[in-house]
């Protein structure tokens, strides 16, 4: 989980898009190339990947079992 989030942020730096919650795929920032948009796009869908969200529902799960404590991600 924390590797796809990591590849994501990485993606957005290399693109120099400083604030995530501001970017925008249809209507990048000037200078965003091609392949950093899709970079960036690859890095989203890792995020969105099954695989990220069995481990997230796995740190979920021990959150509530060891701490007592949902995690509300």
């Amino acid at each position: 989980m924390v590797g796809s989030l990591e590849d994501l942020q990485g993606a957005l730096a290399d693109a120099g898009v400083d604030d995530p919650a501001e970017f925008d795929a249809d209507d990048p920032p000037e200078g965003v190339t091609e392949e950093q948009l899709e970079a960036i796009a690859r890095a989203a869908d890792a995020v969105g990947s099954a695989e990220t969200r069995d481990a997230l529902a796995g740190l979920e799960q021990q959150a509530r079992d060891v701490c007592k404590t949902p995690l509300g991600l």
